[in-house]
């Protein structure tokens, strides 16, 4: 296990050019309500491409005017209408109400629903078949899923203790003929989901969960289950205030492993695939916030000794101030 290293930093400003440097937040605990240290960005970003090495497709994140994150979206250059990813919409408290997952050709493929009735202010996963990203939102007290072509799967908060939640599953009149309805369990450390519980019915995929949270509720480790006794492990670290996965490891492919490392910044330095090739990087260029916008990378396959050098990477980012 790789043990995260939790940083605290003092606020601080700084100006470079007519711009307002990065703040890093006093608390690390801000970054489950700040949609920009989750995605390693600095400054009050409004829209972010960052393209491949042709410069046909690009990732496309778009933040609204509360730093919201609006879409994570696959696009293209050529073609403009095309898209792929994640929607997603809040409410007037800046809470989660609707992520959806979609393209062009079938907007809605899948739709997870969140709502909040004030029981409890633990945070729970909104992304519950993701041990890398568990996009945690405070005081969610209904999930509803539902799958393109398939029936819609609704969690709702049933019991709250100092500790415990339980969130009752509800497939439905077709689940419930089925007996396919059940509970969700959720243990707690100090308002963080520890272990989770699921039923082993075959609706969902998992059986259960464990995180292992260091300071101010940042996970170092997550342990997802799968139904056939597998399970995916990721690790994580901090670094530069932003929340980062180092490792992640398939328990029936544990030589196939993925690794991730960082420089000071937070920035990908190190990047080993499961089938054993390497990246590294270099960023021979920043921007006012210090984000950075020219990466430069290079690739040693498993039967070569020498780092090959692969085609510039780049991004465009705009800013709300």
């Amino acid at each position: 296990m790789v043990a995260a290293t939790v940083v605290h930093h003092s606020s601080s400003k700084s100006k470079q050019g007519n711009q307002t440097a990065v703040e890093i937040p006093d608390e690390t605990s801000s970054y489950w309500s700040n949609a920009y240290r989750q995605k390693g960005l600095n400054g009050k970003v409004k829209t972010l491409k960052s393209f491949d090495q042709n410069g046909i497709n690009y990732n496309l994140l778009e933040y609204d005017e509360n730093g919201n994150l609006l879409k994570d979206h696959l696009c293209s250059v050529d073609y403009p209408a095309f898209y792929e990813g994640i929607t997603m919409s809040y409410d007037s408290q800046n809470r989660l109400t609707e992520a959806i997952y979609g393209s062009n050709k079938n907007p809605i493929e899948e739709i997870a629903e969140f709502e909040y009735d004030g029981s409890h202010s633990a945070y729970i996963p909104t992304n519950i078949s993701s041990v890398s990203d568990l996009r945690l939102q405070k005081g969610v007290s209904v999930i509803k899923y539902t799958p393109k072509g398939r029936f819609s799967l609704t969690l709702s908060c049933k019991s709250i203790s100092d500790n415990r939640i339980v969130f009752e599953g509800n497939g439905g009149l077709l689940a419930g003929l089925m007996g396919l309805n059940f509970d969700v369990e959720i243990e707690f450390e100090r308002n963080y989901p520890a272990k989770m519980k699921f039923p082993d019915n075959g609706i969902l995929e998992y059986t259960g969960a464990e995180t292992i949270f260091g300071v101010d509720g940042i996970p170092e480790k997550s342990v997802l289950w799968q139904e056939d006794g597998k399970t995916l492990t990721a690790e994580f670290t901090l670094i530069n205030g932003f929340l980062l996965i180092t490792k992640f490891i398939e328990s029936d492919k544990p030589d196939n492993y993925e690794e991730w490392r960082y420089d000071e910044k937070g920035n990908l330095n190190h990047y080993r695939m499961p089938s054993g090739e390497e990246y590294r990087y270099t960023y021979p260029k920043y921007d006012t916030y210090d984000n950075w916008i020219e990466r430069i990378p290079e690739i040693k396959r498993p039967e070569q000794t020498e780092w090959v050098p692969l085609p510039m990477e780049t991004r465009e980012i705009t800013y709300w101030n």
